[in-house]
C-alpha cells in the first residue's frame, strides 16, 4: 500500500467532497452512492445523519452489505451500541 493512499483514507472529507457525494446520490440513488455518502457523513462526525441515510439506503437496497457495515460503525459512533452488532 502506498503511504499517500493510507493518509487519504484517514483524512476527514471536505465539505466539497460531501456535496459531490450528495449530488451523486441525487442523480443516481444506487446502493454504492448511499454507502459512500453515509461513510463521508460518519467520518465527518455526522453519525446520526449517516444512520438515517444508511437506513434509507437499506430500504431501497436491502442486500448491500457495505451499507450495513457503515450503519454498524455509525451506530457505534452515535452511541447506539446495542443496535450495532445486528447489522454485521
Amino acid at each position: 500500500m502506498r503511504a499517500g493512499s493510507d493518509r487519504s483514507r484517514h483524512r476527514l472529507p471536505t465539505t466539497d467532497e460531501i456535496r459531490q457525494f450528495e449530488a451523486r446520490l441525487a442523480r443516481e440513488p444506487t446502493s454504492q452512492a448511499y454507502a459512500a455518502l453515509a461513510e463521508a457523513y460518519r467520518r465527518a462526525g455526522r453519525a446520526a445523519e449517516a444512520v438515517t441515510l444508511c437506513r434509507e439506503g437499506l430500504r431501497r437496497h436491502p442486500g448491500y452489505e457495505t451499507t450495513r457495515l457503515v450503519l454498524a460503525k455509525a451506530l457505534l459512533e452515535a452511541g447506539e451500541l446495542p443496535a450495532a452488532p445486528a447489522e454485521i
